[in-house]
């Protein structure tokens, strides 16, 4: 799972939660913002062992272009 920035904002998206495959050859792509986003990451820190704060508090402090890997199956 990774997070993508970009250096668009404040007033177009620019933070994009990337739930993807682990190939990266499907997914879903999440915007901040989108309806649920808070209860979708409070459950996953809750369910995902080895879920990577420090990865998501650098990403949701990023102003560039950027991915960062904040969970990963199989890594705990």
């Amino acid at each position: 799972m990774l997070i993508e920035t970009t250096d668009e904002g404040p007033f177009v998206p620019d933070v994009f939660w990337l739930l993807l495959t682990k190939d990266m050859s499907s997914g879903c792509i999440i915007p901040q913002g989108a309806a649920g986003e808070n209860k979708l990451l409070e459950a996953m820190q809750k369910r995902l062992s080895g879920f990577n704060n420090e990865a998501l508090i650098e990403a949701m402090g990023s102003t560039d272009n950027g991915r960062f890997l904040i969970w990963e199956r199989g890594n705990s």
